[in-house]
């Protein structure tokens, strides 16, 4: 297995998690939001090492998004992950 299967192997429990965490937007967003930055955080952190900038570039957005923006930001993270895997 090379680096970049590697990395996207490991996608996947993050990607279920940014699903849980969009749903509990609805009802305890605060929570919400601080595990949707952290895992932004890693990806942003970890996407260009593996080489998929790509993954890293929309990480940030999702990060440095304002509340109002959040879910759009994260959807288009989320799209991109699926994508990948």
């Amino acid at each position: 297995m090379n680096i970049k299967q590697h990395f996207i192997q490991g996608l996947m429990p993050r990607l279920d998690a940014l699903n849980a965490s969009r749903e509990h937007l609805k009802t305890n967003k605060e929570e919400a939001e601080k595990s949707i930055r952290r895992i932004a955080h890693i990806l942003r952190g970890s996407g260009g090492t593996f080489g998929f900038q790509d993954v890293t570039d929309m990480a940030g957005k999702v990060e440095d998004a304002t509340s109002e923006n959040m879910l759009q930001a994260l959807s288009g993270l989320i799209r991109l992950l699926t994508t990948l895997i």
